[in-house]
């Protein structure tokens, strides 16, 4: 069975994600604080923007597939901290 990996896990995305996919594939979810979910056998609570904590999850689990569904949506939130943006949507 193939490991996903869901960035964004508690979002729009990932949630239908999460839904779409229970039971077909091995899903762990990533949010920024982990939660219980009836869709992801596990959620891992995770800052994307720690670099160096993303690649270290990304080597434990090897997923199969990684699903980047994470992401700052509001428009002025976006233009107001492009930085972070950057960081989060990239």
């Amino acid at each position: 069975m193939q490991t996903w990996l869901v960035t964004g896990a508690r979002g729009f995305l990932g949630s239908n994600v999460g839904a779409l996919l229970h039971g077909s594939v091995r899903l762990i979810g990533q949010s920024r604080h982990a939660f219980d979910s009836s869709h992801y056998g596990q959620v891992i609570g995770l800052d994307l923007r720690d670099h160096d904590r993303v690649a270290a999850v990304v080597r434990e689990l090897q997923p199969d597939v990684i699903l980047h569904a994470a992401a700052m949506s509001g428009h002025d939130t976006c233009e107001r901290d492009r930085d972070q943006a950057y960081a989060v949507n990239g």
